[in-house]
C-alpha cells in the first residue's frame, strides 16, 4: 500500500513528533510554550529534535505535517 519514500517519510514525522512529545512530557504536564521554558528547556527540546532553533523545528513540523497528510490522504483515496 506504501511506497518505501512513503513509508520513510511517515516514519521520519512519526520520529520527529513523538521526539517533541517524550521531551515535553519531562518538561511540563500541559501544554509546551517555548516562551515558558528556561534556556535549558529550550536546549533540550531542539536537541531531542535536532533542530537548532524553534523556527527551524516548527518549519520541520509543519513539513512533516504536511506530508504526512498528503501521504494519507492519497492512501485513502481523498487526495
Amino acid at each position: 500500500v506504501l511506497s518505501a519514500a512513503d513509508a520513510a517519510a511517515l516514519d521520519a514525522a512519526g520520529a520527529l513528533f513523538w521526539r517533541l512529545q517524550a521531551s515535553a512530557r519531562l518538561l511540563t504536564g500541559g501544554l509546551l510554550t517555548p516562551d515558558d521554558l528556561g534556556e535549558g528547556g529550550r536546549r533540550l527540546i531542539l536537541r531531542e529534535t535536532g533542530h537548532d532553533s524553534f523556527e527551524a523545528l516548527q518549519a520541520a513540523m509543519a513539513e512533516a505535517s504536511d506530508t504526512a497528510a498528503t501521504i494519507v490522504a492519497r492512501v485513502l483515496g481523498v487526495a
